[in-house]
C-alpha cells in the first residue's frame, strides 16, 4: 500500500471538513456584528432627512451673552445617538456634538430643548445632525 497517496487523501479530507467548520463560525460571527445597533443605524440617514424625529423651531445669536441659541422640538419617539451641529460663519465651520451620554442633551418631556454654543461672532446659518446625518439648516437671526 502506498503510505504517501493514503497522507494526501487525509489531509484532503481534514482540509474539507476544517473548512466546514469554519464557514458557518465565520457566517455566524459576521451575522451577529451586522445585527449589533452600535454597528448598524437604527434608521438610514435618507429616512432621517425624509421624516426627521427632531426639527430646529428657531435659531438666533444673543449679543449680549454672544451664545448661539438653537431651540429643536421632538417630533417622534426615535432616540438618536448624536445630535450634533454645524455652525457656519461663512469662511469657517465649527462642528459641536452631543452623544446620548451627556444627560444634558436630551429633550425634555414637553418635546423641546434649547442649547446654547458659545462663539463671539453671528454665524450665517446652523445645521442639525443626527446621528451623523445632516437634518436640517436654519438662517440665524438676531435674538
Amino acid at each position: 500500500m502506498n503510505k504517501k497517496a493514503i497522507s494526501q487523501i487525509m489531509v484532503s479530507i481534514l482540509l474539507i471538513i476544517i473548512v466546514l467548520i469554519i464557514i458557518p463560525a465565520f457566517y455566524i460571527g459576521v451575522k451577529k456584528l451586522i445585527k449589533d445597533p452600535l454597528t448598524s443605524p437604527q434608521i438610514s440617514c435618507p429616512d432621517l432627512q425624509t421624516l426627521p424625529p427632531i426639527k430646529i423651531i428657531k435659531a438666533c445669536y444673543n449679543q449680549e451673552t454672544q451664545d448661539n441659541e438653537i431651540t429643536l422640538s421632538q417630533t417622534s419617539d426615535y432616540k438618536p445617538v448624536l445630535i450634533g451641529f454645524i455652525v457656519d460663519f461663512g469662511q469657517a465651520n465649527k462642528q459641536f456634538q452631543c452623544s446620548s451620554a451627556c444627560s444634558t442633551c436630551k429633550i425634555s418631556a414637553e418635546n423641546s430643548k434649547k442649547y446654547y454654543i458659545y462663539s463671539n461672532q453671528k454665524p450665517n446659518e446652523i445645521s442639525l445632525l443626527i446621528d451623523g446625518c445632516e437634518i436640517e439648516t436654519m438662517n440665524v437671526v438676531d435674538c
